[in-house]
C-alpha cells in the first residue's frame, strides 16, 4: 500500500473505519517532538462533530498506522 502523507492539509477519508470522515496530519514537533492524527466528521469550526486523536514520535508511525487502519486518502489541497 503506497501511503501519500501530507502534513498540516485536510484529507477526505474515502475507505476504511471512518470514511467519510476527514484526516489531518499536524506537525506538533516543535512542542510535544512528534505528530498528532486528527480524525473529524468535520474540521468546519461552524457545525459540531465527532473527533479523535492520535499521536506518533514519527511519520514512520503515522504511516504505520495508517497502513493498519487501511485509510485510503484525497488530500484537499
Amino acid at each position: 500500500m503506497i501511503v501519500d502523507i501530507k502534513i498540516n492539509v485536510v484529507g477526505e477519508i474515502i475507505s476504511g473505519p471512518r470514511a467519510n470522515w476527514f484526516i489531518m496530519v499536524q506537525d506538533d514537533t516543535e512542542n510535544t517532538g512528534g505528530y498528532f492524527v486528527l480524525e473529524a466528521t468535520t474540521f468546519d469550526p461552524n457545525k459540531k462533530g465527532e473527533g479523535y486523536d492520535n499521536w506518533f514520535e514519527n511519520l514512520k508511525e503515522v504511516k504505520q498506522y495508517l497502513i493498519y487502519k487501511n485509510l485510503h486518502i484525497k488530500w484537499i489541497d
